[in-house]
């Protein structure tokens, strides 16, 4: 990850998950779902989760489907990631945006 923020808030999801479900799971989809969008944050000079609003968001989605040409229920898998992480964060405190995206 480009940023210690992002990179500790990730590891804060991961901890939050490993409650929930098997340490595979949390791996297959922090791994299989994350790296999109910290290409997208790296092309786009977003260096923190804090830093993601609605629109940057819904750019996020746009551009899976555009640029990435990934399919519907990958695009809808990839950003349902983010949004857990910005609404677990929320409930947290962690690092995320105050408002919902």
């Amino acid at each position: 990850m480009p940023n210690k923020d992002m990179r500790f808030t990730s590891k804060l999801y991961a901890y939050y998950r490993l409650e929930k479900v098997k340490p595979r799971t949390v791996r297959d989809n922090i791994n299989g779902n994350l790296p999109l969008f910290i290409e997208y944050c790296s092309l786009n000079n977003i260096n923190s989760f804090n830093e993601v609003t609605k629109e940057i968001f819904l750019n996020y989605a746009l551009w899976l489907k555009e640029d990435k040409k990934v399919a519907q229920s990958t695009g809808y898998a990839r950003c349902s990631v983010l949004e857990e992480i910005i609404k677990i964060g929320q409930i947290k405190g962690w690092d995320v945006p105050k408002t919902n995206i």
